[in-house]
């Protein structure tokens, strides 16, 4: 556990495995150690250790995520979105569940059920902006406008440093014609991520369409040197979610998919 509390996961595999070894019925230092495989990039030791942890307990959300967030770590995207499916199936309330789901569908493009995912999980969680934003873009993404305004505004008051509201609340103002406000909302989504190739793109496009072919130019020009990024794993965004909260205690059932701190 000291090794796991100083974020060195690789070397506390073998001590965790010893530890089980002698206590087959912990289930919570076994998530542990299914975690530190996760986070060590060790995929096939989440896996057996998911196989162990369903001997306990059949139902376990927890363990379905991990083995979710293993198997897209893997590129087994199919895999990692049914295990997400069984995890929201044995416990609809666990923390992240749902964004997780929804994440994996908005990465295959399948918005209109991510949408839905993401809905929950701000039904579960009414102050997690990030899944707010994620559901406002995947409404942005089916063209419903009018639903995704009022998300994307909630996501902002929540978190105004995010850069996917500002792009898609720019969006939905350039579509329709208010140019001065999409103009602002897309020079603030590129500050917040100036090697986003996409708000670039988009205020490349406005200002095309406004006239001004100079300052066009100059953004479609910094969109070649930008490479666009691939999308993060479920394990990141999860991780990256959830990490305000990592002083939670593993004994205490370790409670969700950020690391439980001895």
């Amino acid at each position: 556990m000291a090794y796991y509390g100083a974020a060195e996961y690789a070397a506390a595999v073998p001590y965790l495995r010893d530890a089980m070894a002698r206590d087959p019925q912990n289930l919570p230092y076994r998530l542990v150690l299914a975690h530190s495989c996760l986070w060590s990039k060790q995929y096939q030791c989440v896996l057996d250790v998911y196989h162990q942890i369903l001997t306990l307990n059949a139902e376990s959300a927890e363990a379905d995520m991990l083995a979710g967030e293993a198997y897209d770590s893997m590129l087994d995207h199919a895999d990692a979105i049914q295990q997400f499916r069984n995890a929201v199936k044995a416990d609809p309330k666990e923390p992240g569940v749902h964004f997780g789901l929804g994440y994996l569908l908005w990465c295959q493009s399948q918005f209109d059920e991510a949408a839905q995912q993401f809905q929950l999980e701000s039904q579960n969680a009414p102050n997690d902006a990030e899944s707010l934003a994620y559901w406002a873009d995947s409404e942005v993404r089916l063209n419903n406008f009018a639903v995704a305004r009022p998300i994307v505004e909630t996501a902002l008051k929540l978190n105004s440093r995010q850069e996917l509201p500002w792009l898609d609340l720019g969006i939905i103002d350039a579509t329709a014609g208010h140019n001065d406000d999409a103009l602002r909302e897309f020079k603030t989504a590129v500050r917040l991520a100036p090697a986003e190739v996409q708000p670039h793109w988009r205020l490349a496009r406005l200002y095309q369409s406004m006239g001004d072919h100079a300052q066009a130019q100059a953004e479609f020009a910094k969109t070649k040197s930008l490479t666009q990024a691939a999308d993060k794993t479920v394990m990141e965004k999860l991780r990256a979610s959830h990490s305000q909260d990592a002083s939670a205690n593993p004994t205490a059932a370790s409670s969700n998919t950020q690391r439980p701190n001895p």
